[in-house]
This record gives C-alpha cells, structure tokens and sequence, in this order.
C-alpha cells in the first residue's frame, strides 16, 4: 500500500478550483431568496427572517453589503455567514464573494408575508382598494 505523500509546503498544496464568475445584483438577489426559503423549510426561523428583512448591494469586488435593522439580526447573519458564504460561492461560481454587514435603523421591518399583511400593505398604498372591497361587498377571509 502506497503512502499518501504531503506536500512539503502548504502553499504547493492543491487548492480547490478557484472561480471568479461575474454575477448581477439580481443574480445575487434570487440566489438570496432561495436560501431565505431553504431556511424557512428547514424550521431556521432567526435566519429566514434576518435574511428576509436585509437589503443586499453587490459592491465593488463581488462584496455582498448586507443592510440590517436590528444588531439582532446582524448577530444572527454573522453566526450563519460561513454558511451563506459557502451557499452564496456554490450557487453564483464566485470564490471571491465576501461580506459586509451594516445596521440601519431606517431598514424597512419586514416584507409583507401573509396574506393579510399583503393586503394591508397594498392597502396602505392604495386607499382606494378598501373602498373598491367594500363597493363590491367582498370578504377578505385570513
């Protein structure tokens, strides 16, 4: 049996195929809303509602700037970031991806999920969709 050799110097050791792929901010954006969903499915609460609620900007050098409402949901980026990284390379071809994570107070909450909060977002919006449910005698069942 062979014995497996080492290199002498780490540096001389094969690395893992490097990508660089150029990636849009809507790429980065569906790639996102995607592991925001697989964490919702997997029962991850804190981090689907933290990735939920961020605003993402690609930067220069593939920087993904994560704006955050909450030092909260920041803490909860940070201890799932090696995660997100690893998803976030895999998914765009980019090793190159790093992070940089900001609180902003003035970052929206939450993004309307149920469908009441749907309905009361566009409500607020648009007052005129109250007075058309009420004309047309609708019932809005939650």
């Amino acid at each position: 049996m062979a014995r497996k050799q080492h290199p002498a110097h780490p540096e001389d050791a094969p690395r893992a195929q490097e990508q660089h792929e150029a990636f849009t901010q809507e790429d980065l954006s569906k790639v996102w809303d995607r592991l925001c969903e697989e964490a919702g499915n997997e029962k991850r609460f804190g981090l689907h509602t933290a990735m939920n609620a961020a605003e993402l900007r690609l930067g220069e050098n593939f920087t993904v700037e994560i704006a955050v409402s909450s030092s909260a949901a920041a803490h909860e980026l940070e201890e799932n970031m090696l995660e997100v990284l690893a998803y976030l390379r895999s998914r765009l071809h980019n090793s190159a991806i790093t992070h940089r994570i900001t609180v902003n107070e003035n970052v929206r909450e939450r993004k309307p999920y149920t469908p009441k909060e749907k309905y009361e977002y566009l409500k607020e919006k648009n007052p005129l969709l109250e007075k058309m449910r009420e004309e047309l005698d609708l019932n809005i069942d939650f």
